[in-house]
């Protein structure tokens, strides 16, 4: 019951005791969404990604050859937004969130691969965007194991918060909580686990993102003459 309770409030105090410090001589919105317009238009126009890798390994909207879209959105509470960019998977997962990009010293930096390039994401995990900016990992298996992992975009980094799983046996669930270079683990039974997820998912409401096409910035390209 002990290492219940303490990997608990290690839990909910990892995912709510994040506080933000507001970027200094940060541009205004305006001017970092004009930033970010220029990474899209090239992408748009000619699948430019400019300095981004999107060769690594893991899940990318090149594989599906869905739509692309994109949205800004300020993850880490720091007064600056990131361009959130994802694909289209159609009516079962809608638009999926595949890539950060943020504002670091007045430059468009990416985050190192796409989304699919984390570890929590290399299992095909979906990524929910909380509105207090935590990202949730999630995945309902189809042999019936259901996974919930939790992160925070900080400094440019996706930082692991915890996770609750069900992969332990006999119909008991792991908690894990991340807290630096420290992990505490317990596990539960799958009915407390179960409420423990609706709890938190009912304290942090997915963000409304405002999704919209990368296309519309595509520009036509002058013919060439021979």
């Amino acid at each position: 019951m002990f290492k219940f309770i303490t990997t608990l409030i290690a839990l909910f105090t990892t995912l709510n005791s994040y506080t933000a410090t507001p970027a200094k001589d940060a541009p205004s919105k305006e001017e970092q969404h004009r930033m970010y317009e220029e990474l899209l238009t090239g992408i748009a126009t000619n699948n430019d990604w400019g300095n981004i890798d999107y060769s690594v390994p893991g899940p990318s909207w090149l594989a599906y050859g869905g739509e692309m879209y994109y949205t800004f959105f300020d993850l880490d509470g720091d007064g600056v937004d990131e361009l959130l960019t994802g694909e289209d998977l159609g009516e079962q997962h809608g638009i999926i969130l595949q890539h950060i990009t943020y504002i670091s010293d007045g430059k468009v930096v990416p985050l190192r691969g796409f989304i699919g390039f984390l570890p929590e994401a290399e299992d095909g995990l979906m990524p929910e965007v909380y509105s207090n900016g935590i990202i949730v990992f999630s995945e309902h298996l189809n042999w019936g194991h259901e996974i919930y992992s939790y992160s925070r975009f900080e400094n440019g980094k996706i930082i692991h918060l915890g996770s609750i799983d069900d992969t332990n046996e006999w119909g008991m669930w792991r908690i894990t909580a991340t807290s630096g270079s420290e992990t505490t683990e317990c596990s539960v039974p799958g009915f407390i686990a179960k409420l423990i997820v609706k709890y938190i998912s009912g304290n942090n409401k997915p963000a409304e993102l405002n999704w919209q096409p990368v296309s519309q910035f595509a520009q036509v390209q002058p013919a060439t003459t021979k």
